[in-house]
């Protein structure tokens, strides 16, 4: 460790230490932990859970969590709020802003926006039989929020993009509504493409979706086929299947080269407006410069599929991802381009790890969540959350390099 000493300045060498695991005991492992987000606050972590595979429609109940981490007496086998969910919860997103305000998306179609604060009436929308709603699982949310307004994008198996307006005040209930839709058609997809679709009116299932830093209107999408798409909210581009309702339009301004299989996970650098990761399962982790098809680095970690890749928010070297082996990856790219400094067996039985989550607040925790519902806290030595001079330029030459 001696080179990572050295390399971090003197610092102490890089670690991850899993300071608390937590489980909801009354699902009995029975369910998986599908996605993870820290509130705005960073002290409560929220956990969706349901099951990763579905060879039919959704049988399940799912079911939302949360752990406030600050608590001194933490209930490490009962989360604090434990919200029912009429199916499978796929994804789940707190508000930037308002630490209480969460959205999770579900197996079918659902989307629902609950208000932590309250003690009854907690679920304070739902996306029920809106006509051009998803109808398909929803596989990710974002939000984009100022002082004037909140907006949540979705994604869905179903190749929908949609924009919905959360209207939220003080003297009335919250109300969602649906403002502007986006469809990725297999007819959006040059045909020379190596996985474009052999029918052209398929939609194409989106599996992972994650907005620029620096210029909201820009976009990517992983699919379910391997696709990488880069998208635009501006987009004017009808669909060109023609048989489709004209309000859909077609969100994709390039299409990158694909993935040999589902992709996951994809995360713009927040410090870099061009970088994102993908995580697929190929197996491999790819860096992209958002403006050349090609990525110009893939990793292949040798852990089986990657289900999830995130940037530290602090170090802009820095990113973790998460295998179907159970393994925890972090790189620093000051120290190495290719391997990980760190791989940590993430639990004892090696189950798949679908979800990480590294905390904006405090820079220093990042949480993992597994295939048999645990979710892992752990704290990273000082090396790996503490930003380093000078490490934004070295990620601009590694960008310009591309």
């Amino acid at each position: 460790s001696s080179g990572i000493n050295a390399e971090y300045g003197g610092m102490e060498s890089a670690s991850a230490n899993n300071t608390l695991t937590l489980n909801h005991a009354p699902l009995d492992g029975q369910m998986s932990v599908l996605d993870l987000s820290w509130n705005a606050s960073g002290s409560v972590v929220g956990v969706a859970y349901g099951k990763p595979d579905h060879e039919d429609w959704c049988t399940h109940k799912g079911m939302f969590c949360s752990w406030n981490v600050d608590r001194g007496r933490i209930n490490v086998n009962k989360a604090d709020q434990a919200l029912d969910v009429s199916s499978c919860l796929m994804c789940v997103e707190y508000h930037p802003i308002l630490p209480n305000m969460c959205a999770g998306g579900a197996f079918n179609g659902q989307i629902i926006i609950w208000d932590l604060s309250k003690t009854e009436d907690i679920e304070v929308c739902v996306s029920k039989n809106v006509e051009d709603g998803h109808h398909e699982p929803v596989t990710r949310l974002n939000w984009h929020a100022d002082k004037k307004s909140n907006t949540l994008m979705s994604l869905g198996m179903d190749g929908k993009i949609l924009k919905w307006d959360i209207k939220l005040s003080r003297y009335q209930a919250p109300e969602m509504v649906l403002v502007q839709g986006f469809l990725v058609l297999g007819s959006d997809i040059p045909r020379d493409h190596p996985v474009a679709p052999s029918n052209r009116h398929a939609d194409i299932g989106g599996t992972s979706m994650n907005f620029s830093k620096e210029d909201p209107s820009v976009f990517v999408v992983g699919t379910e086929s391997g696709l990488v798409l880069k998208c635009s909210t501006l987009s004017t581009a009808l669909p060109l299947d023609k048989g489709i309702k004209v309000k859909f339009r077609s969100p994709i301004t390039l299409v990158y080269n694909s993935h040999n299989g589902p992709v996951y996970d994809v995360h713009f650098s927040p410090v870099h407006r061009n970088l994102f990761l993908t995580a697929s399962t190929d197996g491999t982790i790819r860096l992209y410069n958002a403006l050349q098809p090609k990525p110009f680095q893939v990793l292949e970690p040798v852990a089986g599929y990657v289900f999830s890749v995130e940037w530290s928010p602090v170090r802009p070297l820095v990113f973790a991802a998460t295998t179907a082996n159970g393994t925890l990856l972090i790189y620093d790219m000051k120290k190495s381009r290719i391997s990980p400094v760190l791989q940590i067996p993430a639990n004892h039985s090696k189950s798949p790890v679908y979800s990480i989550a590294f905390n904006n607040k405090s820079n220093d925790l990042l949480s993992t969540g597994d295939s048999r519902g645990s979710v892992k806290i752990w704290k990273l030595s000082e090396g790996l959350s503490t930003q380093i001079k000078g490490e934004g330029k070295i990620l601009e030459r590694i960008a310009a390099s591309s």
